[in-house]
Formats: structure tokens, C-alpha cells, sequence
């Protein structure tokens, strides 16, 4: 008998490891984007979410909130949220599950308070000629050239 066997169990892909969520506030705490990060909470690829309250540097906020990521080898990774975004909890589990797929930086196109003007700028010049862009409902993801961190995964 060979002493060398093999397993006839198929290996079951390792599950990936969750995401923080980090919030930065400064000044109220709005109702409506507080339940949409609360339903968030339970998500299989959200361990949890870090709000810093009263921070108006968001540089040193978002460094803080990073800092705690890069410290624990559970993690896979950050989801910045705006604290002034109402978002589809859905939306921001796929833009987590994105940024997995795609091992990158990903980040959800968004609208400005200002009606018709999105934050972000898609790279036209990686796109196939005649190629449609799509934002919001049928949208995919596509390369840009800047974004906003308002709904960011890395």
C-alpha cells in the first residue's frame, strides 16, 4: 500500500475574512444613515463597524480607523462610509464583495447633494469604444480615474 493517499473530500475554499466598516462623524449622527449601517451589522462580511464621533480631521480619522485593520490579521479588509450617506446595505456588501473579487480598491459611484453631478470619474480611455457607462441600477464595475471615499472598499 502506497503510504501517500489522497482525500476524495473535495478542500472547501477557505471563507473569506470580514470587513470593518468605518465611520467618521462630526456633528449629529443622521437617523436614516444610521439604520442603513446598523442593518449591516450581522452581514457575513462585516466583522464590525468603528464610528469615531467628534473627529473633524478626516485624514487622521480614516488613518485611525485604517490602523486598526493593518492590527488585526481577522480582517480582510476596510468599508468607508460617509456619515451623511443613505445607502442600500445590499449596495455596500456588494461593493465589499467587489473589492474582494477584484483585489483593489473599490469604490460605489454617488450623487452630490447637487442633483446630476456624481462623485467620480470613470477612465474613459480603458473602455471599449461605444461602451456604455451605467450608473446605479445595472452598473458594474469599471476603472476610474478618481472617486470619492464615501462608500470606498479596500
Amino acid at each position: 500500500m502506497n503510504a501517500a493517499t489522497t482525500s476524495s473530500q473535495p478542500e472547501s475554499a477557505p471563507q473569506p475574512k470580514p470587513y470593518l466598516v468605518g465611520v467618521l462623524y462630526y456633528g449629529a449622527i443622521d437617523r436614516e444613515h444610521d439604520k442603513c449601517v446598523k442593518a449591516l451589522m450581522g452581514h457575513p462580511l462585516v466583522f464590525d463597524v468603528l464610528e469615531l464621533t467628534g473627529c473633524p480631521y478626516i485624514d487622521i480619522g480614516r488613518s485611525i480607523i485604517a490602523t486598526r485593520v493593518l492590527d488585526d490579521p481577522e480582517l480582510g479588509g476596510l468599508l468607508f462610509i460617509d456619515h451623511d450617506m443613505v445607502f442600500d446595505p445590499l449596495e455596500a456588501a456588494a461593493c465589499i464583495e467587489s473589492a474582494m473579487e477584484a483585489e483593489a480598491t473599490v469604490g460605489a459611484a454617488y450623487s452630490m447633494r447637487k442633483p446630476g453631478h456624481i462623485i467620480g470619474g470613470i477612465d474613459g480611455g480603458k473602455l471599449p469604444e461605444g461602451k456604455e457607462v451605467v450608473f446605479f441600477a445595472g452598473g458594474e464595475r469599471l476603472p476610474a480615474n478618481y472617486l470619492g471615499m464615501g462608500m470606498t472598499a479596500i
